[in-house]
């Protein structure tokens, strides 16, 4: 359903908004807000900080700030590195089992609808925003403001990721009594305008059409703890570049002695002496932009006015460890620098880590929800038991696999001066990546014939 703007609609939503921001200043007196510093509670504000940070700070974050972006599309690329699987049963999962007919139509319908791809784009938005959409468009010849039923899989059209910017609840359930109580009972979604034009339509969706990723009452955005330091990362590399380009400039002083008759020198040059400033800043563009040029004064100098750049490098990664910090992804990783080969190797393995838990913690119910959604609507068959199953970004790279089973053979063979096998054949293989389909039968014990040579000792 398409909402025409009129003047009632823009005061509901103002209100809406306005109910927002009240509870927000709720929660911040509840448990606690502001600055750090006590001593100055406008320290966040005389520092450049925004005081209430939301949607539309960390937007342009993602937008314009190349090490937040960066930081984010790095987790996001490594968390989506390979797509989940749902397998039916408690999640002790059996490589060797043969898959069910209702994996194989669960797998068929996200290949064939490209839910992974849309759950992984709407997953970034989450990652800005603290929250986003997951819009399911369906043909059933009923407007989005009213309740979806049950549908066939042929039925939905598309997965349309959405912005938090683009939802707006409108109503809310108040009742203390109602099984979703406290949960929306109408969104607003506010279309692209690359799509529609410049002036956006908004469309009313009831919740049954809809499936929200991560938190719509306590959003908690990846750049939330790292806002202040990308905001001085910004100032540091903006206010450098302005040093290096008013350096660049060369600003011009001409000075004059005491002597000098300045009404003079306006008279020569057919102006008043109001407008001799003017005149020389012109004279200082022309020589910035030519190379052959001439300044004529007469009892003045001319002397250009320098400073010396100061080094960024400093501040810089000083703010780059904070946003790291907050993020809890190694500055190394964000950046691409290589600091030597046992640190880079244990930022890795801190950043799979990392991955691997925000897999499980975040990207994994949200998955459920998905398939949740797909059961409550009947697109496929309702199960009690199921799971998401990732692999593993811990596990060791085949490298590493035939570094460790090298170092047990190594320890066999030290070991062999005791008559003790530390390690079976069949473990160090397992430990470098191969499987033990058969046992390894050792070599036969075979005497040489009286016409075969010996290999001397």
């Amino acid at each position: 359903m398409t909402v025409k703007r009129t003047p009632a609609l823009d005061l509901a939503l103002n209100a809406c908004i306005e109910d927002r921001l009240l509870s927000a200043a709720r929660q911040n007196f509840a448990f606690g807000g502001g600055p750090l510093d006590t001593k100055r509670p406008r320290s966040d504000i005389e520092c450049g900080f925004p005081e209430n940070p939301g949607f539309d700070e960390f937007y342009r974050v993602y937008k314009r700030h190349g090490v937040g972006s960066g930081a984010l599309m790095q987790l996001l690329d490594k968390v989506w590195q390979d797509n989940p699987w749902v397998i039916e049963g408690e999640d002790e999962y059996d490589e060797t089992r043969d898959e069910t007919q209702w994996e194989r139509e669960v797998k068929r319908l996200f290949k064939k609808k490209n839910i992974f791809c849309a759950i992984k784009e709407a997953d970034k938005r989450r990652m800005v925003g603290g929250y986003s959409g997951l819009i399911i468009q369906v043909k059933d010849s009923k407007q989005w403001n009213q309740k979806l039923d049950k549908v066939s899989a042929a039925a939905i059209v598309k997965f349309i990721p959405a912005w938090r910017g683009s939802l707006e609840v409108i109503t809310w359930d108040t009742n203390v009594i109602s099984p979703t109580y406290g949960e929306p009972l109408m969104y607003t979604y506010r279309e692209h305008s690359e799509a529609v034009g410049d002036s956006p339509r908004l469309v009313e969706i009831h919740p049954s059409r809809i499936v929200i990723l991560g938190s719509i009452t306590e959003p908690e955005s990846l750049f939330s703890s790292s806002l202040n330091a990308l905001i001085s990362l910004s100032k540091v590399t903006g206010g450098s570049g302005e040093s290096y380009i008013k350096a660049a400039a060369r600003a011009l002083h001409i000075g004059f002695d005491k002597d000098t008759q300045i009404d003079a020198i306006a008279r020569a040059h057919g102006v008043p002496v109001a407008e001799l400033q003017t005149l020389y800043d012109e004279v200082t563009r022309d020589v910035n932009r030519g190379i052959d040029t001439t300044i004529i004064t007469q009892g003045g100098t001319v002397t250009p006015l320098s400073s010396t750049v100061p080094d960024p490098t400093a501040p810089f990664e000083v703010n780059l460890q904070e946003t790291a910090a907050g993020m809890r992804i190694p500055s190394t990783i964000i950046t691409g620098r290589q600091t030597g080969t046992l640190a880079s190797s244990e930022d890795v393995k801190a950043f799979n880590r990392r991955g691997q838990a925000y897999r499980i913690n975040d990207v994994s119910p949200d998955v459920r929800k998905v398939v949740d959604w797909l059961m409550d609507h009947g697109v496929i068959a309702t199960k009690e038991d199921y799971e998401i199953m990732w692999s593993d970004l811990t596990e060791s790279t085949d490298s590493e696999r035939l570094a460790n089973a090298v170092v047990m053979a190594d320890i066999n063979q030290k070991s062999l001066a005791s008559g003790v096998e530390v390690f079976s054949p069949e473990e160090i293989r397992t430990q470098a990546g191969h499987e033990n389909t058969e046992a390894l039968a050792p070599l036969p014990d075979v005497s040489p014939g009286p016409d075969e040579e010996t290999i001397p000792q």
